[in-house]
């Protein structure tokens, strides 16, 4: 996966929960792309859903692509977050 992929993937994916509600995105519940270089990396408030070296092409590609993993990453995050509040 290359940087522009990534970019662009999270940009749609930013834009998708601007539309839901641009609350979402002014209390800081957005994605992040972030590189050193070396490593791509994505977050979702602030929690790794992505990284480039421990994620494999394999789980992405299970998952039905790139923008498919990290919603199934961003869902399993809210998922724990869920069972912390109950």
């Amino acid at each position: 996966m290359n940087q522009t992929d990534i970019i662009e993937v999270v940009e749609g994916l930013e834009a998708e929960l601007y539309d839901i509600d641009s609350d979402l995105i002014q209390n800081g519940m957005g994605y992040k792309y972030i590189t050193n270089g070396y490593c791509d990396a994505v977050t979702f408030c602030e929690h790794c859903i992505y990284c480039s070296e421990y994620d494999s092409e394999e789980d992405i590609e299970a998952a039905g692509g790139f923008k498919e993993y990290l919603i199934k990453q961003r869902d399993r995050f809210i998922d724990m977050l869920v069972k912390v509040r109950s």
